[in-house]
């Protein structure tokens, strides 16, 4: 029998004990195979080899989509960089500088940030994870190696910030599997880490090493059990705002208080069997989330499984999960040793239309969801994403026994209860992941794009949309006296993308201070800015603007785009993942500086005898002089080989060094003259007919219908 007879699921099977190299070899063995999008771009053949070469994390939404996995596996080697922004305090954002000034005086309300993001934690290796914890941003490395910006715990802190980064260290002895993080989570003021082996590590200072926790559990009958890695093995760890937690499949989620290591009860049992030199805390577990094991528990009857657990969050004072039956359940921490709560079901859902509320279907299956301290999120498969705060689940708990039937007309007790939010540009825009800060969250895309939402605290640049009168291009306002910074409401019916190319601040700061004609553009801005519905459609104009930069650019030099471009069609920056907490906000990105630098040079207009495009065509001109020599010496079989890598885009990186830096250095800041010098500040048709004030024509610009927020009761 030959390969290409054999069943596709068998196949799948085979070719995950291929190295990449070989299965590129066996798929352009013959035509069938080579276009069999099933076999090439295998999710789990490339997500396992991501995940295993550089401990890229796992997000559901996106598990099944290959080619992203290839994409990803391919590009990290070279391409993969950490940005931040928003409020340094702590040096969170990777900045030497003293503690904040107290909240209330002059100096607070000028506070270090950073609203445009920036490149930091440059040289701690390969890049698998970024978190955000309270003030702090970390990122794991495909050694298994935790590296900081700032601190874990601001609270405790005194003292300057320390110098970054940091890597998290363990007790002295001990490397190896049992020190590698396989997965770790950030909460506000601590951090856990999940090693190769199962370990479960906790830290609470940076400059102390981990403590290894035991977990230890108590069942029905007052007999003490050990719940620890060994006989239990944990799946995965998450830490929140007051609680740490983790899975084991066949116990449930254990969540517990964090360690305090300056008051831990370290407690040594000979009996554990503790290896010399590890300091240990006995962690006694507050409670197992109910209903959250995926086998039935015979010893407690209230134990019944809802399902296997596939996510879960900690909120201040709410646990949710999420299981493989696609519902989503909330449960409220214990308030005291006999108090035992019970998960209730976020399912039955209806939208608020006028006076009448009509259910939603019941098969809507519930993907995932997301949050942190007091803000969550529902993630649907149908792509409908519905966003609450903590306050929505304490109050839900009085409305658990309401129930809807279909054109049930609203009473008293139906019209008070509380409602999630159904943000326009959430809706259908292939949302992936969404972090959240105190009062601020971004969204991740499918398409590598972020979007910002909520308001920026004493305008800390936690948006990410640029500051010194950007932002006010961008949408953003004043909100009153406390100094906060927040989105025009029309704002949410597309969504403000973070931007990270330096050349759309330059662009947008010279539009808004009217460089062309300044006494003709100011009037027009002034006014802007105190109409908030022209700084919606300014904002909206910026926004289509910035979305269309890269088109805009082929359009002005058709060389930017080219057939045999290494980004399989992705934009310049594309983020993997994106993370928020307090007052700042980070995201992981793949970023093409070759195309990049392309771009904008499409942006910029030379000097008329330019020597800096004949030195690039010279170097263009070596680079494949060189490559046609190396080809020709080459056997005919390694020949065709690279140039099979070269098509679908994964070079020969067996070889490579993870740590090695060979991605193109980035321009540098200024050209001569940019071609937006002979573009004025924008004069707009709004939605409502009337025109903007100014002598210049009307730009052919339509601003889009604006969409409401709409309110979903459960």
């Amino acid at each position: 029998m030959n390969v290409i007879d054999l069943p596709l699921d068998i196949l799948l099977d085979t070719i995950r004990y291929l190295p990449a190299r070989d299965l590129l070899s066996l798929c352009n063995t013959c035509k069938t195979l080579r276009s069999d999008d099933d076999l090439l771009y295998s999710a789990r053949y490339w997500s396992d080899l991501a995940r295993t070469t550089f401990r890229v994390p796992t997000q559901a939404l996106v598990a099944a989509d290959g080619r992203r996995w290839m994409r990803l596996y391919r590009r990290m080697l070279t391409q993969s960089e950490v940005y931040v922004w928003g409020n340094n305090d702590r040096g969170s954002s990777g900045i030497f500088r003293a503690p904040s000034p107290p909240l209330g005086t002059a100096e607070a309300l000028t506070l270090p940030s950073k609203a445009w993001p920036r490149r930091t934690l440059e040289d701690v290796g390969l890049v698998a994870d970024l978190q955000c914890g309270g003030w702090s941003t970390a990122v794991l490395n495909s050694k298994g190696e935790i590296w900081m910006n700032g601190i874990v715990d601001g609270q405790r802190f005194s003292g300057p910030s320390p110098p970054p980064p940091r890597k998290l260290q363990f007790p002295e002895g001990h490397q190896g599997p049992r020190t590698a993080v396989a997965q770790f989570s950030m909460g506000r003021s601590h951090a856990l880490g999940l090693s190769d082996t199962g370990t479960i590590w906790t830290w609470c200072d940076v400059s102390r090493p981990a403590v290894y926790l035991r977990l230890l559990g108590q069942e029905s009958g007052g007999e003490q059990n050990h719940f620890g890695i060994e006989p239990y093995p944990v799946a995965q760890v998450k830490a929140g705002w007051s609680r740490s937690s983790a899975l084991i499949a066949s116990v449930g989620i254990i969540v517990w208080i964090p360690i305090d290591i300056a008051r831990r009860n370290v407690q040594r049992r000979e009996e554990e069997a503790i290896p010399d030199g590890v300091d240990v805390a006995a962690c006694r577990h507050e409670w197992i989330v109910p209903r959250t094991t995926s086998q039935s528990v015979t010893t407690l009857s209230a134990l019944k499984s809802a399902g296997a657990v596939t996510s879960w969050i900690l909120l201040a004072h709410f646990v949710l999960f999420v299981t493989d039956t696609g519902r989503a359940y909330a449960c409220r921490y214990p308030t005291s040793p006999d108090d035992y709560p019970e998960p209730f079901e976020l399912s039955t859902r209806a939208v608020n239309r006028g006076d009448m509320v009509t259910p939603a279907s019941a098969s809507d299956f519930i993907s995932d969801v997301q949050g942190s301290h007091e803000s969550f999120a529902l993630l649907y498969r149908s792509g409908q994403v519905l966003t609450a705060d903590q306050s929505y689940l304490s109050a839900l708990t009085n409305y658990q026994e309401v129930q809807f039937t279909p054109m049930q007309p609203q009473t008293s007790q139906t019209a008070t209860a509380p409602a999630l939010r159904c943000i326009p540009a959430l809706q259908n825009t292939s949302v992936i992941q969404l972090a959240f800060g105190d009062y601020h969250f971004h969204a991740l895309h499918a398409d590598g794009s972020i979007t910002s939402y909520g308001r920026e605290s004493r305008f800390c640049g936690s948006l990410g949309l640029g500051d010194g009168g950007v932002d006010i291009v961008r949408g953003i306002h004043s909100l009153g006296w406390r100094g906060d910074g927040g989105l025009v409401p029309q704002s949410q019916t597309t969504g403000r993308r973070v931007a990270f190319e330096d050349e759309k601040r330059w662009w947008m700061d010279w539009l808004r201070n009217g460089n062309k004609d300044r006494e003709e553009a100011w009037p027009r801005i002034e006014t802007m800015i105190d109409n908030e519905e022209e700084r919606a459609a300014v904002s909206e104009w910026f926004e289509h603007r910035l979305r269309n930069w890269e088109n805009d650019a082929v359009k002005t030099d058709p060389s930017v785009r080219r057939e045999d471009d290494d980004d399989d069609g992705l934009p310049t920056y594309f983020a993997l993942t994106v993370a928020a907490a307090g007052w700042h906000s980070g995201a992981l990105m793949l970023v093409n500086h070759e195309k990049g630098n392309r771009v904008r040079q499409a942006y910029e207009i030379p000097p008329p005898d330019s020597t800096r495009n004949k030195e690039i065509g010279a170097m263009s001109e070596e680079a494949i002089d060189h490559s046609e020599e190396d080809i020709a010496g080459q056997s005919l079989w390694q020949s065709l080989w690279q140039r099979f890598q070269r098509a679908i885009g994964l070079e020969d990186t067996a070889d490579a060094d993870e740590t090695a830096d060979t991605s193109p250095t980035p321009p540098e800041p200024h050209p001569t003259r940019w071609v937006w010098e002979d573009e004025t500040f924008p004069r707009l048709r709004l939605r409502n007919g009337e025109v903007m004030r100014g002598q210049v024509p009307v730009l052919d610009w339509e601003c889009p219908a604006w969409k409401n927020v709409e309110e979903v009761v459960i």
